[in-house]
């Protein structure tokens, strides 16, 4: 009974560390199985620290939560891109992960699914850039980019960063509210005004 007792225990020993373990705090990459969370202030940051991202509240009282992008060493957090634009997480326990089975998905402290990138092939590690990138690799060699945040651009254009025709900057609803606003403007349009786009709508 005791050697049994014993067994379960170092069981439960063995499972909690590799729960500690899978989460991720400033290492700039996530792998199959790892996650990160707002509870914690866990984080990925760029090689350099030139970039960091986590989860992160606009508002005061910190009611609705992202996943963002920002400069690592400014005063003033400058957000540069957010994931889940339109749907914040209500609660600090939302949970970005690299399932096991290859996919990258946010999710609230329910488990409900609140943003994924729409890609078809299966991840093998999602990792952050000292140019402010956000790539997820994949595909049969596990290091085909198969999708990039630099392809779906926020209100900020980073250098590195190539627009296409058509494509839009969108400026957040309000300095509290990163969800899209109506006014638009293409690249075009920002060059036709002010020569090149700029850093910041």
């Amino acid at each position: 009974m005791g050697r049994e007792k014993n067994a379960l225990t170092a069981y439960m020993l063995v499972a909690l560390l590799m729960v500690f373990l899978n989460g991720v705090e400033g290492g700039d990459t996530l792998r199959l199985g790892d996650s990160i969370s707002g509870t914690g202030d866990q984080t990925l940051l760029s090689k350099n620290g030139k970039f960091e991202l986590g989860f992160f509240s606009p508002d005061e009282n910190n009611t609705n939560w992202y996943i963002g992008i920002w400069y690592t060493n400014m005063a003033d957090r400058a957000i540069v891109w957010v994931a889940n634009r339109e749907t914040p997480v209500s609660e600090e326990s939302g949970v970005l992960n690299v399932s096991r089975d290859g996919y990258l998905a946010l999710f609230d402290a329910q488990g409900a699914l609140v943003w994924s990138p729409n890609v078809s092939k299966k991840a093998s590690r999602a990792v952050i850039l000292d140019s402010g990138n956000f790539l997820v690799l994949g595909g049969e060699n596990h290091s085909e980019i198969i999708w990039q945040s630099f392809d779906h651009p926020g209100d900020s254009w980073l250098p590195g960063m190539k627009l296409r025709r058509g494509q839009k900057l969108v400026p957040w609803k309000n300095s509290f509210d990163p969800a899209c606003q109506k006014i638009r403007a293409t690249l075009e349009q920002f060059r036709a005004v002010l020569g090149e786009p700029i850093f910041r709508c």
